[in-house]
């Protein structure tokens, strides 16, 4: 029996070393100081700023709510802007109590607005040598001249003078009551504009049968329509009183004046006048210096359904969803040859 009770120390004995070694392991220590325990890497600085923005975070989090559960200390959510007004602010200037609209009624607005390019470039060739001769150019080219003129004033398609017309009654159309306009147009060189007429409404039957009975003249008389325009107005002048100006034209001037100067002249005279120069020819495209020059905008017109929009555009009528579509390119005027330029 003696051998039995060894063998039960034997096995207590075993099971006291092996129990403990467990409890040892648990504990990370093993003999001779060797640490069994797996120990996680030390946290990098990234990490550590990571958790730190994160408690922040949350300790921010915590104190907004404790201070929303006093009704005097509420603190209202951030409420976002609309896109589409920033849109429509940035697209076009304000709508102003007072609009001049001058425009051009020389000869070449009779002509189609797609007309042959070839032919107005061969024009100038020939404009270019009457200049230099003088005015005494062979019979044969002025004979040509008149011919290029004659097929370009009866070319088919829908005229430059009439798209314009229809652009300017439904400008009128569709701004809102309480809105003046003031209609002027080119005169011969060295007078200033032609008043075709002053209106309290673009909607004023007045209005529409002016536009419709604008005459044509000979010259483009541009300089010195834009020196005269602070005649025609009392605004501009201040913050207060705006006055938005639209020229819309063919050409440039061939009265001998300077646009370019003339403009900046008029933003002198008028520093809170919005001026916008609306091209509806390739020839008129010089003309951007008369936008650049009254820190105003050029619009280039390249297809006849844009004129009207554009018009509402540069008198501050569209709507935001708009001038939304204008900064991603699908607005009623889309690509950069019929953009705007400041």
């Amino acid at each position: 029996m003696s051998w039995i009770a060894g063998l039960l120390w034997v096995l207590f004995a075993a099971l006291i070393v092996v129990g403990g070694g467990v409890s040892l392991e648990a504990c990370g220590v093993w003999p001779w100081n060797v640490d069994a325990c797996p120990r996680p890497a030390p946290m990098t600085q990234g990490e550590l700023a990571t958790q730190r923005y994160a408690d922040l975070r949350n300790e921010r989090d915590r104190l907004l709510q404790d201070a929303n559960l006093a009704p005097q200390c509420q603190i209202p959510a951030p409420q976002d802007e609309p896109a589409g007004e920033d849109h429509a602010a940035l697209c076009q200037p304000r709508l102003t109590s007072e609009v001049l609209l001058l425009v051009d009624a020389s000869l070449s607005m009779k002509w189609d607005f797609q007309a042959d390019q070839t032919a107005i470039g061969r024009l100038d060739q020939l404009d270019e040598i009457a200049r230099r001769s003088n005015g005494l150019v062979p019979m044969a080219l002025a004979n040509e001249y008149d011919r290029i003129v004659a097929a370009l004033d009866s070319a088919p398609g829908k005229d430059r003078i009439d798209v314009a017309k229809d652009a300017l009654i439904e400008l009128g159309r569709v701004t809102p009551e309480g809105t003046d306009f003031k209609l002027l147009s080119f005169a011969s060189c060295n007078r200033p504009p032609v008043q075709e007429g002053v209106f309290d409404s673009g909607r004023n039957p007045d209005f529409v049968s002016t536009v419709r009975g604008l005459r044509l003249r000979s010259s483009t008389a541009l300089a010195q329509a834009i020196s005269s325009l602070p005649e025609f107005t009392s605004g501009g002048r201040t913050e207060d009183d705006p006055v938005n100006i639209v020229i819309l034209t063919d050409g440039e001037d061939n009265c001998g004046g300077d646009p370019c100067a003339a403009a900046a002249r008029l933003k002198a005279a008028l520093p809170y006048a919005e001026v916008a120069v609306i091209s509806v020819a390739k020839e008129a495209n010089d003309n951007a210096c008369v936008a650049e020059q009254s820190g105003g905008t050029f619009y280039y017109a390249d297809d006849v359904a844009k004129v009207a929009d554009l018009m509402r555009q540069a008198t501050g009528q569209l709507s935001a969803d708009e001038c939304a579509a204008l900064s991603t390119g699908t607005g009623p005027n889309p690509d950069s040859d019929g953009g705007q330029s400041e």
